[in-house]
C-alpha cells in the first residue's frame, strides 16, 4: 500500500468518523425550537447522508460486480437490517399491517435499504451497459425517472422509493468518480466549499418556498404551483445545498486529517463502528433533563460512546457481529 494510497483512506476514515458524529448530532438537535439546535440540525441533514452515501459508492467502484458479491452485500446490509428493523417494528408498530409496512415501505433503517438497492441498480446497469457511456447515461436515466415518479406524487408517499430517488445520484457520482477515476477540479471543488455557507443562509430562511406567491399572483393552478414548488424544494435542498455540502465536508476531512491529531484519531475510532452508531445512537438519546443543552450532549455523548463499546464486544463473537451488524 502506497503512502499515498494510506493518506486517502485515512482522509475516508475520517470523513466516515465525522459524518457519523453529524448524523447523531442531527439526530440529538432535530426538532429542537431553539434557534441554535434547529440551525445545527439543519446544517447536519443538508449533508452527513447525502455524503455517506456517495462515500459507500466510491468504496465500492473499484470492486467486481457479479452474483457473488451482491449476495455477499446483500447478507452484509440486509440481515442486520431486517432484524433490528423487526426489533424497532415489535416495539412501536400497532398491527401486522403497520408492522410489514413499516418494514418495506417506511423503514427505520431507511439507509441499509436503500444502499443495497443502490447497489443492486448499479450491478445490473454493469451487466446490460459494457461500454462507460451508456452505463453512465443509463444511470442518470434512472436517476431522472426515479425524480419523476417522485416529484409527480408517485412514489413519494413510499418512504423506501422517495429515499432512493433523492440518494441514488450521489451514491452514483461517487460509485463513477473512483471507478474511473475520475479527478475532481481544485478550482470547482474550493468554489463549491465557499458557497456551501450561503447556500445554507437560503436552506435556513427556506426561500425555495418564495415562488409559491409569485407563481400565484399570475394566476396559476393549484396543482401547477404545488409542482413547481416541490420541484424547486427536491432540487435546491436534496441536489444543490446537498452537492455543496458534500465538497465542503470533504475538504473539511482532509484539513483535519493534515492539521489536528485529537480528531483525526477521534473521527477515525468511530469510523470503525458507523454502522453499530447508526442502528444504537436513537435508542440511548434521553430527553428527560429540564435543561435542553444538557440533554443534547448526554444524548450525543451516549449515542457516540454505547454503539462504540457494544461493537467492541461484540466483535468478540464474529458470529453474533455478522447477524446483528453484518
Amino acid at each position: 500500500m502506497t503512502t499515498t494510497h494510506k493518506e486517502r483512506m485515512l482522509s475516508v476514515d475520517v470523513l466516515k468518523g465525522l459524518l457519523i458524529f453529524s448524523v447523531v448530532l442531527g439526530h440529538c438537535t432535530v426538532g429542537r425550537e431553539e434557534f441554535a439546535y434547529s440551525l445545527t440540525a439543519d446544517i447536519c441533514y443538508s449533508f452527513h447522508m447525502f455524503l455517506f452515501i456517495g462515500l459507500s459508492g466510491w468504496l465500492v467502484g473499484k470492486k467486481e460486480k457479479n452474483r457473488e458479491w451482491i449476495i455477499r452485500r446483500g447478507k452484509r446490509l440486509m440481515i442486520p437490517y431486517f432484524v433490528w428493523s423487526c426489533f424497532f417494528c415489535i416495539i412501536k408498530a400497532d398491527s401486522i399491517v403497520a408492522f410489514l409496512y413499516k418494514l418495506f415501505f417506511d423503514p427505520y433503517l431507511w439507509y441499509l435499504i436503500v444502499l443495497f438497492l443502490c447497489d443492486l441498480i448499479v450491478c445490473i446497469l454493469e451487466k446490460c451497459f459494457r461500454s462507460r457511456n451508456r452505463f453512465i447515461v443509463s444511470g442518470l436515466g434512472c436517476f431522472l425517472i426515479l425524480n419523476i415518479l417522485y416529484i409527480t406524487n408517485i412514489i413519494s408517499n413510499i418512504e423506501t422509493f422517495k429515499m432512493l430517488a433523492i440518494y441514488f445520484i450521489f451514491y452514483f457520482i461517487g460509485y463513477c468518480l473512483h471507478k474511473y477515476e475520475y479527478a475532481v477540479n481544485k478550482r470547482l471543488s474550493l468554489i463549491c466549499t465557499i458557497l456551501y455557507p450561503f447556500s445554507m443562509i437560503l436552506y435556513q430562511y427556506k426561500i425555495h418556498e418564495r415562488p409559491s406567491v409569485i407563481l400565484s399572483s399570475i394566476g396559476l393552478s393549484d396543482g401547477i404551483i404545488q409542482f413547481l414548488n416541490k420541484t424547486g424544494f427536491v432540487l435546491y435542498n436534496h441536489f444543490v445545498v446537498a452537492a455543496l455540502g458534500c465538497f465542503f465536508f470533504t475538504r473539511a476531512a482532509k484539513v483535519i486529517c493534515k492539521r489536528t491529531i485529537y480528531l483525526r484519531n477521534t473521527f477515525s475510532f468511530l469510523a470503525k463502528y458507523t454502522l453499530q452508531i447508526y442502528i444504537i445512537s436513537d435508542l440511548v438519546k434521553i430527553n428527560f433533563f429540564r435543561n435542553t443543552l444538557v440533554n443534547v450532549i448526554s444524548s450525543l455523548v451516549l449515542g457516540l460512546l454505547v454503539p462504540c463499546a457494544i461493537g467492541y464486544f461484540i466483535h468478540k463473537n464474529r458470529t453474533i457481529e455478522k447477524v446483528l451488524f453484518g
